[in-house]
């Protein structure tokens, strides 16, 4: 954190030394690694390999929370390939080897969930145990973005009591 205040009084002076240290405690106290890679047209091979490679780079470089984009197991987007059970069910497994992979690190990442219907989903994951799911709620129905014509929404929030309450996947929004 850069320093705000320059040497003009004493008290701004300790004022910068306290945001700094309360800057320094928070980042030694929680690294988040956001990840960034190519996704690459969903097919029946999953990228869960990929995605563990980045939840083990991710726990070598000291972070506490690493988190994938939406649908980022399966692919984006997957349309049509949504009406084949065994994507569906491949992406299942793909999701339970990365819970799997889920050691000492929470793991935030979009697959595709399975109801009574289909959702856009993001699994909240952590120590090897899959502690929430989050089900898009407001699905976009305009261009490329058609979801609405292929996932359910979902009903409801976390609730705001949940420890991870500022935490959660970034909605894939275009930017034209």
């Amino acid at each position: 954190m850069k320093r705000i205040w320059e040497r003009t009084a004493e008290g701004e002076m300790n004022v910068a030394r306290a945001m700094q240290a309360d800057a320094d405690d928070l980042l030694e106290k929680f690294l988040a690694a956001g990840t960034s890679y190519a996704i690459f047209a969903p097919t029946s091979g999953y990228k869960q390999n990929i995605i563990i490679a980045a939840i083990d780079r991710a726990r070598a470089a000291g972070a506490d929370l690493v988190a994938l984009p939406e649908l980022a197991i399966p692919g984006y987007p997957p349309e049509d390939l949504l009406l084949k059970p065994q994507f569906i069910s491949a992406n299942l497994k793909a999701l339970d080897c990365i819970v799997s992979a889920s050691r000492d690190i929470i793991t935030i990442v979009g697959f595709i969930d399975k109801t009574s219907d289909i959702h856009n989903a993001a699994a909240v994951v952590c120590n090897g145990e899959l502690k929430g799911i989050y089900r898009k709620i407001y699905l976009p129905n305009y261009g490329v973005f058609d979801e609405y014509r292929y996932f359910s929404p979902g009903t409801s929030a976390p609730p705001r009591d949940q420890p991870l309450q500022l935490v959660g996947p970034r909605p894939r929004t275009p930017i034209f």
